[in-house]
């Protein structure tokens, strides 16, 4: 007799019937400790300047400035003044004017409001011109997109500046635009579907909202989408994007995981998800039910 078929009587058939059932997953919400690299430098920064907001998070540094008025920023996007990245050994100045930063290790990278993006690590290089905002970092790469709206490319780039490869796109308004890694290749949002959706690879594939007819505002009302103006950050084949009221929780497949009401900036840690809640920091994992 089949083993599992003799284990199988020897439970019940109930319990055979339980075991088989698939596991469902969905998100286990906490609060967040104060170990987490975002909770730390909020700490940090509020000793620093209460009037500074946070740009970016690394493991053992930041990046901060004062945030402009509106109007003054990229597309509708934020700019921020007198950036600094605040490190264990001291502060640097980074930009008088900067529109998006991001943290690699030992580097930092400075999106400046002229639309230069420079590497900063002692010495400044500059990457790339006619950049927009939304960097996202995998390793020693960088992606972003680039060009003079409507006309982007997706590009990644190494941390030196030494260009590695180009994933060109069609040309939409600039907001479109946010890249991002997941598993290891590039992803990004656009409207190319005619609402806002997720994209993934050199040859993209839709993520989030396939089959959602554009003309159907009932089809649209329903679809969890990306705000265009918050990047979406990924773990492995987990991806979780802000969709203007919430942090949604994808898969690569495209499957849903759950959701976060009321939640804002989402951050990986390993296969952790930091949140900034009206309710405090939190911390999100997938589990199996």
């Amino acid at each position: 007799m089949n083993r599992a078929l003799a284990i199988c009587l020897l439970l019940g058939l109930t319990a055979c019937d339980e075991r088989a059932k698939p596991r469902r997953e969905e998100l286990v919400v906490r609060p967040a400790g104060d170990d987490h690299p975002r909770a730390r430098a909020l700490a940090r920064l509020a000793a620093i300047d209460r009037g500074a907001e946070l740009i970016a998070v690394g493991e053992g540094s930041f990046v901060y400035g004062t945030k402009d008025p509106p109007g003054e920023g990229f597309e509708g996007r934020p700019s921020w003044s007198g950036v600094r990245w605040a490190r264990a050994s001291g502060t640097v100045e980074l930009a008088d004017r900067a529109i998006d930063a991001a943290i690699a290790g030992d580097a930092a990278l400075v999106l400046e409001k002229n639309g230069d993006l420079v590497l900063v690590r002692g010495e400044r290089t500059v990457i790339d011109r006619e950049v927009s905002p939304g960097l996202a970092l995998d390793g020693r790469r960088v992606a972003y997109a680039k060009g003079t709206p409507p006309e982007f490319d997706v590009v990644v780039a190494e941390i030196d500046g030494a260009r590695v490869a180009a994933h060109p796109v069609a040309p939409s308004p600039a907001a479109d635009y946010l890249p991002f890694f997941s598993g290891g290749e590039v992803a990004f949002t656009s409207t190319r579907a005619g609402f806002p959706a997720i994209w993934l690879g050199a040859e993209p594939k839709q993520i989030t909202g396939r089959g959602v007819d554009p003309r159907d505002p009932a089809a649209l009302a329903a679809v969890r989408a990306p705000d265009g103006r918050t990047p979406p950050a990924a773990s492995g084949e987990l991806i979780a994007f802000f969709d203007g009221s919430g942090v949604t929780v994808v898969k690569s497949s495209g499957a849903t995981v759950g959701r976060v009401d009321g939640a804002r900036e989402p951050m990986w840690r390993g296969r952790e998800l930091y949140l900034d809640t009206p309710g405090g920091p939190r911390v999100a994992t997938v589990e199996e039910k």
